[in-house]
């Protein structure tokens, strides 16, 4: 699954939040009887291990979603989820039109 969006989570999040990443996978193209990729929106952690090497560590924040293509930072802890279509999964078809998603943090 290719990621749709990429958001950085500054000094204005709460603990927890604050310092890390989103981002929206779109969803695999290929119809198949495999386990759907993608469909969704993770939180990215970055830390340094023992060697200096640094390492992701990912969190899944919502699933399923319809085909997220982008994610934006709002003001006040909110995050946009903008969705291509509502199917939530690639044996779906699609199905138009998308949203726009108002996420609070808290």
């Amino acid at each position: 699954s290719c990621p749709g969006g990429l958001a950085w989570l500054g000094n204005t999040f709460p603990e927890g939040w604050r310092g890390t990443m989103l981002m929206t996978r779109f969803g695999n193209f290929i119809r198949a009887d495999k386990e759907n990729c993608g469909f969704d929106l993770l939180q990215l952690r970055l830390r340094k291990n023992d060697t200096g090497v640094y390492e992701a560590h990912v969190h899944t924040v919502l699933a399923p979603l319809g085909r997220p293509t982008d994610v934006h930072v709002g003001d006040k802890g909110r995050i946009y989820i903008s969705e291509y279509g509502r199917a939530t999964n690639s044996s779906a078809s699609y199905s138009l039109p998308g949203r726009i998603l108002e996420l609070r943090v808290k």
